[in-house]
């Protein structure tokens, strides 16, 4: 009689937590998906019901689509992106957009094509939102609030009638005839009342999932791999997983005791063991452990992907007993190099100061360069160069002009290695984009699976790719979804 009582209360526990579409992840890819899943669901209701001249009790606004979040809150990892501005497109056309993600991108044409920047755009300004576009194309809110744009997506699943299950940790997802049961529980004790609407509830059962549950970086915020499980335990293949967008570690102390110097629009590149440089053109920030900033964190993708390749390397020598202690662990230090003034070639450089230093010989060192570099570098640059800052500028020698010249055109910083995957602010690897269906982001090995978002192999560079990226396959992936309803 007791196991039958339990077996009452279970069932009647479950009752209602059936749903045509589930959605894990409650971020930017997440979101989307469940928004778009809802829509095109009462999309489909309302031609039905127009059709059929009949009136349904439940209408278009049945909810028939849940966002399932670990967190208390959904979008913290949105909350976050462009220092709290959200950076959330880029203004560039769909070339640029693919661009942006490398190798194999054309994987993600269909969703680019299909909801692509403007689209997102007048998605916000259609709730009152507007944007500003700044350098680089970088889209921002009129407002510089994550929060507004978060708004938005909130008011949107409140429109759409999206059931959300917060402070919700997905367990496991097991595949039924029918569709999917999805193992849940509460999260732990820090979460708010809200969440512990959900206490007790240990089964959402649904037609189809969408796992749109990140990657590893940014694990405060929630993203801790668990999709990337539920994928391989269904087969899916999984490319490996690197921090992408990550900030340095450097040696040279004098670059840390400057943190929070910004340095504008210059050259940065490192060499590859090949001596092939790699290049990017702008924008870093010195900090108390090394570099960050646009600028950097486009190059450190480079960098992480070369560090891995080594690794693997290593590994499949490591066979060979007498190479393992002769084995070096990675790839730093590496040399990083710094043009300051890119806009001038050395020659260029070396003509402008031939005649400046003649002409106005009684400046000092130090005061002319503000004209170049910041205020506050130029002190510590000129130490750096071995070069006094006091000394005019008809008291430096040939010798002293040409270190300056080679420092302001390739100033050497020595990596010391990568911050951790935990400051990355996204994930290079994923699944595998061979297994999915690019036109609908549903997986080709199990039938009513969908993904969006960087739980997919793909990683841009910074100015709001990624953002547009997540948007772009979790509206693709909610639509896919939706459409394969009957």
């Amino acid at each position: 009689m007791k196991d039958q009582n339990h077996l009452n209360k279970r069932k009647n526990r479950l009752k209602g937590n059936n749903y045509k579409i589930a959605v894990i992840g409650g971020g930017p890819a997440g979101i989307m998906a469940a928004i778009s899943a809802a829509k095109a669901l009462s999309s489909k209701k309302s031609s039905k019901n127009s059709s059929s001249k009949k009136y349904s009790n439940k209408g278009p606004n049945s909810q028939e689509v849940v966002l399932i979040e670990r967190n208390d809150i959904l979008g913290k990892k949105l909350l976050l992106t462009g220092g709290g501005r959200c950076n959330i497109t880029n203004n560039s056309d769909l070339k640029t957009h693919l661009n942006s993600f490398g190798e194999k991108s054309s994987f993600l044409k269909p969703s680019l094509y299909n909801f692509d920047n403007k689209s997102l755009l007048e998605f916000f300004n259609d709730k009152g939102l507007d944007f500003k576009i700044e350098n680089q194309g970088k889209v921002y809110p009129i407002d510089d609030k994550a929060s507004s744009v978060l708004k938005v997506l909130e008011n949107y699943l409140q429109e759409y009638n999206v059931k959300l299950f917060k402070g919700a940790l997905v367990k496991d997802i097991k595949g039924k005839d029918s569709g999917f049961d999805i193992f849940i529980k509460r999260a732990p004790e820090s979460c708010t009342e809200k969440s512990k609407k959900i206490k007790g509830m240990d089964l959402i059962k649904a037609s189809k999932v969408i796992i749109a549950t990140g990657g590893l970086s940014y694990s405060s915020a929630g993203s801790t791999g668990d999709g990337l499980k539920f994928a391989k335990n269904y087969g899916h293949s999984l490319t490996p997983t690197i921090p992408g967008l990550v900030p340095l570690k450097v040696k040279e102390e004098w670059i840390k005791d400057l943190s929070g110097l910004k340095l504008e629009n210059i050259g940065i590149s490192f060499r590859k063991p090949s001596k092939k440089r790699i290049s990017h053109v702008g924008t870093i920030l010195l900090t108390h452990f090394g570099l960050s900033g646009p600028g950097i964190l486009d190059l450190s993708r480079e960098i992480s992907t070369l560090n891995y390749q080594f690794h693997k390397s290593v590994h499949s020598s490591a066979n060979d007993d007498s190479n393992q202690n002769k084995l070096q662990k990675d790839i730093f230090p590496l040399e990083l190099f710094l043009d300051l003034i890119p806009e001038k070639s050395n020659e260029e450089l070396r003509d402008k100061f031939n005649l400046e230093f003649s002409k106005s010989g009684k400046t000092l060192i130090k005061n002319y360069l503000k004209n170049f570099i910041p205020n506050n570098f130029i002190t510590p640059f000129l130490i750096h160069s071995d070069i006094n800052p006091k000394k005019e500028l008809n008291q430096i020698s040939r010798k002293e002009k040409n270190r300056l010249i080679i420092n302001l055109k390739d100033l050497k910083i020595h990596i010391s290695g990568l911050m951790p995957f935990k400051s990355a602010m996204v994930t290079c690897g994923g699944i595998n984009h061979k297994n999915i269906n690019s036109k609908t982001m549903e997986s080709k090995l199990v039938e009513g699976m969908y993904f969006a978002g960087e739980i997919i192999e793909f990683c841009g560079l910074s100015g709001g790719y990624n953002l547009q990226m997540a948007f772009s396959t979790g509206y693709t992936a909610g639509n896919g979804a939706s459409n394969s309803l009957t």
